[in-house]
Formats: structure tokens, C-alpha cells, sequence
């Protein structure tokens, strides 16, 4: 699939549009999908770290003047008129055929959605304000208190709404770290390292004043503070300055690729309350929240109201927020790590990427959909091609699944991250269902079953159902899969063994023998 992402930095808006954009892009090319950057070219702006890191930049001039769309609230951020912009990026994309547009902008809304519509099938917003309205088919809020009744007068009816740091957009490195990182806080007693992170820009040289202060901190005898900055920030000498005459040890970072890693060793963080503060709560760390920017008050305090946080106006407030902070470090810790759990890009590419899919052999055609999809009808289908008696006969669970449990198990898909069960369909009769669980998405496995629809036989089902299966594990970016088949199931077991699959193995489950295969993809 290609994606363009239309997103902007400069020395005003800072630097997390952007750096929240390239965690979802980067995870998108993971699967082999193309993503594709329009950016303007602001002062302070980030198009050569998007360049660095693998992306094509197609960058638009900002329109010199005042000409904006004075109604939004922050329309001077995009460098000219929606209506400008909208057609440089109309003609930047360059007529090719483009699946989504990811739109990460405070200063674009509906009137810029609708003039690029006919251009894109797809248009996904990822948005924190809540206060402009939008033409998408997704809206992504990750903040915390994030509501239904925040949007519903702003998205179109059929929007879907990602709301809540269940979608945080986090890097890999923060759900590697995560276990680390928790276990280590159940020992720590007092801030001994702290971790200062005002944004990636900081134009109010906020950090010199907390390393100076810091240093003012009687109780703070033999503390570490390590310091990250962007290297976008106008007053990186006038920080390292300050580091250097400090009586404590202050370590300076400047576009650091190992922020988990100095999350994970913190104690204390001294963050603003943007975007990094959902990188924070992965890691359980207790954080002091400095609000350099409106858009950041509900963030802070939200997580205030959450135990996770403490909110300062200013640096003076310092001393006493660490004196609250100091004795409850632990409680402020696993307030914060029960907020996010670090999945939440993998639950914006399964909206992205896996609903639905279309395969075209030169035999047949076939449709997948991601059951979590289905209509009330379909689902019933399926539930009742599951409760056929041959079906049943081959499954670990043998006994009948009545509606009730049916329709919780598909209420438990929308928040599970590790399965995956695909609706097949040819000529809209109903095939069969394939099934993908225990997903580990960092070792990239799973294990897998499928199931024809025997009340309505189509023919070739097991045929068709492994070609979709096939499709969907390689679209999945998965390389070890693993599967068992009950040893009476000869007919099963010759359709995996012709499609690659190995026997590895016996396993009893239930008092039946099931036979272990598995298969490796590149």
C-alpha cells in the first residue's frame, strides 16, 4: 500500500507531529508498505531527519505574507492558505494512486480534506485538540480522557474514532524496555537520575533554567541528570553551558536514539507534557510535567488526575514538586505504567492495514475481512460454520459455541493484539475463516487454523482459504508460523504439507493426538 503523510516541524510547532509520524511510517514499511512525506519547509524544520531516515521528502514552499485561514486557531503554523496547500500536495503526489493520506497538522481541517478527497481513497487524522472539524475516515486522539463526545460533531457519522493511549504511537524500543524498566523502579527509593526532556525544540530555553535549579536542590546531594535535546533547539550552547556549571553531573544528549534506554535508567523525569509523556508511562516513570504550550493543559492534567504525574508552571515550583515526588516515587510509577502498554501502533496499522483485503489469482478472486468488521449477519455465519459437527470434530474446544459467547468473543477482539481472524468470501458466498493467534509481532510468529464453511460448500475451499491465508501472513510481515492438526485429519494434514508446512512434532491436547507443523517464511 502507499501512504503519504502530510506533517509539519518548525521552531513554533516543535518537533512530535513529525517524530509521531515517523513511528507509524516506520512501522508501516516493517510490512513492506511505501510511505511518502509532504512537508513545508519552515524554519527549523525536520525534512532532513525524515530524509536520514529513509523517507522520500517532497517538500512545498510556504506562501510569503499573511495570507491564512485566519479562522483556526493555529492557521499561521501552515505557511500560507488550506487552499494552497491542498493543491501543492495534490501536486506533489503526482497523479499516482495513493490508499492513505495521514494528515498530522493542527492547521488543517475539512476544507483541506475535502479539496484533496477525489485524490486519495483513504484519509486518516491524527489530532489532539478536538477543535476544528475534519473529513476522515479515521480520527487517532492518543491523549488520555480523549471521548466519543469530543469528535462526534466534528467527524463525519461513519469516522472510526482511535481514542486514548491504548494508541500511542511509541517506537518498538519502548515496549523492549517496558519489563526492564518496570521491574528496576520496584527498588528505587529516591530520584538519583533524572531525565530532562522539554520537547524537541524548547524555544523558551526552559531546560537551562531546570539544570540551574536542579543545582539549587539541597536534596538532590549526588543526583545524575541527563538532558535530551533536538537538534532543532536555538539554545543548545547556552544548555551546555549550564550543564558544565553545574555542581551536579549533567550529561547533554543532542538527537539521541536511545531515549528508552535513558527513560528506563531515570528515576525522575522532568518532561513537557506533549506526545513523550505516553513514552514516559510505558515505562513507569514518575514524571514532573512542564506545560510549554496550551494544547498541552488537558494533557497534563489529565494525568495529574491519573496519580501518574505532577504538573509545575514554572521552574521555581521544582523543589517542592520533587519533595511530593520523592517519598512516592513507586505510586507514581505503576500509576503511570497501567496507562499505556506500548501497542498502540500495532492497533492503528490493524485499522490501517488489516480489515480488508482483496486477492486476485488467475484462477478466482477472493475478499478478506477482519471479523471485528462483519455485520450481525456474518457474524452468525460464522458462528454458525464453527458449530458444524465436522468443524467441531477437529477443533481443541469440540463442544457448541452459543450466540452469547460467539458475540463476546468478537466484543474481545477489538482490544487484543495478538490474534486475528479473517472472514474469506468468493463471489459473496462465505468460504471459510482463517485464524491467526499468539502473535508475537517483535519475533514476528503466530500460530494458525482455518476452517471451510461446510453448510454452503464452495468448491476448492481448502484450496482458496490457504491462498488467502498465505496472503494475509506475508501482508502481516510474519516469518514463523505454527500450527496443529488433529492426527485423524489426514485431509488437512496433505493441504498444509502441499503448501510448504513441516512436521516438527506430537502433542496430546485433551486426551486426542494432534500433530505439530510449522513453516518459515523469508
Amino acid at each position: 500500500m502507499l501512504f503519504f503523510i502530510r506533517t509539519d516541524a518548525s521552531s513554533e510547532m516543535g518537533s512530535g507531529h513529525v517524530m509521531r509520524s515517523l513511528t507509524l511510517a516506520n512501522a508501516l514499511c516493517e510490512l513492506g508498505h511505501k510511505v511518502v512525506f509532504i512537508c513545508k519547509e519552515h524554519d527549523s524544520n525536520l525534512i532532513n531527519k525524515i530524509m536520514d531516515s529513509g523517507y522520500e521528502v517532497k517538500g512545498i514552499f510556504t506562501t510569503s505574507g499573511n495570507d491564512v485561514d485566519s479562522s483556526l486557531a493555529h492557521a499561521e503554523w501552515l505557511g500560507g492558505t488550506q487552499e494552497d496547500d491542498a493543491e501543492k500536495t495534490i501536486a506533489a503526489m503526482n497523479s499516482v494512486e495513493v490508499d492513505w493520506m495521514i494528515v498530522d497538522h493542527y492547521a488543517i481541517d475539512e476544507c483541506w480534506h475535502k479539496k484533496i478527497r477525489s485524490y486519495v481513497k483513504r484519509i486518516l487524522v491524527i489530532d489532539d485538540l478536538g477543535d476544528r472539524k475534519h473529513d476522515c475516515d479515521i480520527l487517532l486522539d492518543q491523549n488520555l480522557g480523549a471521548t466519543k463526545e469530543k469528535y462526534q460533531e466534528l467527524v463525519p457519522k461513519e469516522c472510526e474514532l482511535l481514542l486514548g493511549p491504548e494508541y500511542a504511537l511509541l517506537r518498538p524500543e519502548f515496549v523492549q524496555w517496558r519489563e526492564r524498566s518496570l521491574e528496576r523502579r520496584k527498588y528505587v527509593k529516591e530520584p538519583k537520575n533524572i531525565l530532562v526532556s522539554l520537547g524537541g525544540v524548547d524555544p523558551q530555553n526552559i531546560t537551562t533554567n531546570v539544570i540551574k535549579e536542579l543545582s539549587n536542590i539541597s536534596a538532590l546531594t549526588d543526583a545524575k541528570v541527563n538532558v535530551v535535546l533536538g537538534s532543532q533547539t536555538p539554545h543548545i550552547k547556552a544548555v551546555e553551558m549550564a550543564a558544565k556549571k553545574s555542581r551536579l553531573e549533567v550529561d547533554v544528549y543532542i538527537d539521541t536514539s536511545h531515549m528508552a534506554e535513558l527513560m528506563s535508567q531515570a528515576d525522575l523525569a522532568i518532561g513537557a507534557s506533549g506526545s513523550s509523556s505516553w513514552e514516559r508511562c510505558s515505562l513507569g516513570l514518575p514524571t514532573i510535567n512542564y506545560v510549554i504550550a496550551d494544547n498541552q493543559k488537558p494533557i497534563a492534567k489529565e494525568l495529574a488526575k491519573s496519580g501518574a504525574s505532577i504538573t509545575i508552571q514554572s521552574t521555581e515550583d521544582l523543589s517542592v514538586a520533587i519533595g511530593k515526588l520523592k517519598d512516592s516515587l513507586s505510586a507514581f510509577s505503576m500509576a503511570s505504567a497501567e496507562l499505556v502498554y506500548g501497542m498502540g501502533v500495532l492497533r492503528v496499522i490493524d485499522k490501517l492495514c488489516f480489515n480488508y483485503f482483496t486477492i486476485s489469482t488467475n484462477n478466482f478472486d477472493l475478499k478478506v475481512k477482519d471479523l471485528k468488521k462483519l455485520s450481525r449477519q456474518k457474524i452468525i455465519e460464522v458462528l454458525e460454520a464453527r458449530n458444524h459437527p465436522e468443524v467441531r470434530a477437529n477443533m481443541f474446544n469440540k463442544n457448541i459455541i452459543s450466540l452469547e459467547e460467539h458475540l463476546a468473543f468478537i466484543e474481545n477482539l477489538l482490544a487484543d493484539t495478538t490474534s486475528r481472524h479473517f472472514f474469506v468470501s468468493q463471489d459473496e458466498k462465505f468460504v471459510g475463516v482463517v485464524n491467526l493467534r499468539d502473535i508475537d509481532w517483535m519475533n514476528k510468529s503466530a500460530s494458525f487454523g482455518i476452517y471451510a464453511n461446510l453448510l454452503n460448500k464452495v468448491d476448492m475451499a481448502g484450496e482458496k482459504l490457504m491462498v488467502a491465508a498465505d496472503f494475509v501472513i506475508k501482508k502481516m510481515g510474519l516469518s514463523l508460523i505454527t500450527l496443529m492438526v488433529e492426527s485423524k485429519n489426514h485431509k488437512a494434514q496433505n493441504l498444509y504439507e502441499k503448501w510448504g508446512y513441516k512436521v516438527v512434532g506430537s502433542k496430546k491436547v485433551n486426551g486426542f493426538l494432534y500433530i505439530n507443523y510449522e513453516k518459515t517464511y523469508a
